[in-house]
């Protein structure tokens, strides 16, 4: 028995949804400015990586000789002292952050891994890695100092393990995913242990979090508001089931496979 062909794609009608997509995400749409102090103490999971990069923030909030102690005594780099000081503020904020850190990477994430460890390599070699990173704090760029900051740096075990036994001192729980932080933080979610997830990764969406904020952990330099995204009425809108929207995100490009050329968002 022959096996039936497959349904050819609607090009169309991915691209209406891919605009939808792309409308949801610049915050016309089902997305609100919250300010979780005024909504009662809340429990939100945080995925570490993204903030343990180096932080450009820090000399401004710290004497240089307290940033030196840190350094000595807990090994930290900016990254981890901006880390403690946004710890400190959602804690004020009557916000209890729940830490998530990565575990075992998936077997399909290993390649794109591998091709991210070459880029740093050869950057950090680079004469101009540091150059980039000098022009932009010179020029006052704040989206090149953060951009150049995160691509000097190499986070390693050992800043993992400094970072957790800092937030160990402080009380704040950490939690070691058995592999993504993401689908961690997701699955907490989703079991009503936490209120929400905090990422500046935007494929947590993909793993089915009720409620994501992002921008919680930006520096208050930036004075950007936390958005809210109620995944729910995100799909209701996108007339999109959650399996839809992954293959639509995949389709976008992922870190668990090769590009689909002309696939992007702009072009699908």
């Amino acid at each position: 028995m022959s096996k039936m062909a497959p349904k050819p794609l609607d090009y169309e009608l991915l691209n209406e949804n891919v605009k939808k997509v792309a409308y949801v995400v610049k915050g016309e749409l089902y997305l609100r400015a919250s300010e979780l102090q005024k909504e009662g103490k809340k429990m939100v999971a945080l995925c570490q990586a993204p903030f343990l990069l180096d932080d450009p923030n820090v000399g401004l909030l710290f004497p240089a000789d307290v940033i030196a102690r840190a350094k000595h005594y807990l090994s930290l780099n900016s990254g981890g002292l901006g880390m403690f000081n946004r710890t400190i503020s959602l804690l004020e904020a009557g916000i209890e952050p729940v830490y998530v850190f990565d575990g075992q990477p998936p077997e399909l994430k290993k390649q794109e891994l591998a091709k991210r460890l070459v880029f740093t390599v050869l950057y950090l070699k680079r004469k101009d890695a540091t150059n980039d990173l000098n022009t932009t704090i010179e020029t006052g760029d704040l989206e090149g100092i953060e951009k150049y900051s995160k691509r000097t740096v190499k986070v390693t075990k050992k800043h993992n393990e400094d970072c957790k036994r800092l937030l160990r001192l402080m009380g704040v729980p950490t939690i070691e995913a058995p592999c993504e932080a993401e689908a961690q933080c997701a699955a907490l979610c989703k079991s009503d242990k936490v209120f929400a997830v905090a990422s500046e990764n935007m494929d947590t969406l993909t793993f089915g979090v009720p409620r994501f904020l992002h921008h919680l952990m930006d520096p208050s330099s930036k004075k950007i508001s936390v958005i809210e995204f109620d995944v729910s009425k995100v799909l209701e809108e996108l007339r999109l089931t959650m399996d839809q929207f992954i293959d639509l995100c995949i389709l976008s490009g992922c870190d668990y496979c090769d590009n689909i050329k002309g696939g992007a968002i702009r072009e699908a």
